[in-house]
């Protein structure tokens, strides 16, 4: 139990899905703040009531049932829906509001995206996207808010770039992985079994490349180049398996086919197991231009598979010293550590193991007790 008084604390997000990555994030601590003996509410458009049950909230639909947001969200502007969703927050007057940054009132934002830096490197930006923008850099400006926790160092320090807000209001603590799920344990058994099932034959390297959000920013273009420049001997050798649909897969197969690299090109629908893939892979490759966490590093890491990835991506602040991580995304960066991920079997194992290590004591648990002591130390708990 917690040594300090229990608080009424209301957590307030678009989407609430068992596997999603910012759903696992609002599940993580509805689970630490109840266990510490703190009454959590989650008020979200679209809600998995069950899942916040079981993590020990109270799941509440802005309009009083998931039938009615539902409407709602279809026939509604999305400012009008945010606006529904902000008077129920309120109306209960919590001793605490925690959200993801798109209401006008709040105590602590979850920092888990920075909107402009994401156009910024795409280069396009639609009216929609300026708008969340502009919702955004007002939720992390207001005089009321009292704490930004940030899920990595490098959105931190975009925020005291980009937006000015003084250091002390600034927090960082990193997203965490759920060990039943993401382990080593069982990884040799299931290996060979998903290859073959992939069509991977016996001494080919298999690369993943996983991710649910926007390929292109997720580095398509590096991931084809990098592949185009291995030797033809690393080439003959090396699969890739993307997991996605859609125009995300139709993206990264214009990228191979623009570098001459498509023949080895495998393709799975995403999956809620996950893991098989990263139990099946020699290597995820994750070359995003930039992505403020990246929990399918950490969870890649924790199954065993080792990552290649770049200080772009925030994840990699975990892999302090364990090797596998450039400077910046690039072919040129990301060439010859993959070539002598491939050919150097002694330096492979060495980062696996490096990664291994530091991704298992990163779990949900250890997530939400730092968080804790994050708000306790800023006097919010």
């Amino acid at each position: 139990m917690s040594s300090s008084p229990a608080r009424r604390i209301v957590m307030s997000t678009r989407t609430v899905r068992r596997h999603a990555g910012s759903s696992r994030i609002v599940l993580a601590l509805v689970r630490g703040l109840s266990a510490a003996g703190h009454h959590v509410e989650v008020v979200a458009d679209r809600l998995d009531a069950g899942a916040v049950q079981a993590a020990g909230g109270i799941a509440r639909h802005p309009l009083g049932s998931a039938w009615l947001q539902s409407l709602a969200v279809r026939l509604l502007p999305r400012g009008r829906v945010q606006a529904i969703r902000e008077r129920a927050v309120h109306r209960s007057r919590p001793d605490l509001v925690i959200s993801d940054g798109d209401l006008t009132r709040q105590d602590v934002v979850l920092l888990h995206n920075v909107l402009a830096r994401e156009i910024e490197v795409l280069g396009e930006a639609s009216a929609a996207a300026r708008g969340l923008v502009a919702v955004q850099a007002r939720a992390l400006q207001s005089p009321a808010l009292r704490l930004v926790v940030a899920n990595s160092a490098l959105v931190r320090d975009e925020c005291l770039r980009r937006f000015g807000l003084p250091a002390g209001r600034l927090a960082v603590v990193h997203p965490g992985h759920d060990p039943r799920q993401f382990t080593a344990d069982g990884r040799a058994g299931l290996r060979e079994r998903v290859r073959a099932e992939l069509g991977v034959a016996p001494g080919q390297f298999l690369v993943a490349f996983v991710t649910s959000g926007h390929f292109r920013l997720r580095g398509v273009d590096i991931l084809a180049g990098t592949l185009a420049r291995l030797p033809p001997g690393g080439r003959a050798r090396l699969r890739l398996l993307a997991v996605g649909h859609g125009g995300n897969i139709a993206l990264l197969r214009a990228a191979l086919e623009r570098h001459g690299v498509a023949g080895g090109l495998i393709v799975q629908p995403p999956v809620d197991g996950v893991e098989r893939y990263y139990h099946a892979a020699d290597l995820l490759f994750h070359p995003a231009l930039f992505e403020t966490f990246g929990l399918v590093c950490l969870e890649a890491a924790a199954c065993g598979c080792p990552v290649l990835t770049s200080r772009a991506v925030g994840a990699s602040e975990l892999f302090t010293g364990s090797g596998g991580v450039v400077d910046a995304p690039s072919v040129e960066a990301f060439a010859p550590v993959l070539e002598r991920l491939m050919m150097d079997a002694p330096w492979y194992a060495a980062v696996a193991q490096g990664q291994l290590a530091a991704a298992r004591v990163r779990d949900w648990d250890a997530y939400a007790r730092d968080f804790i002591a994050v708000l306790g130390g800023h006097g919010l708990l």
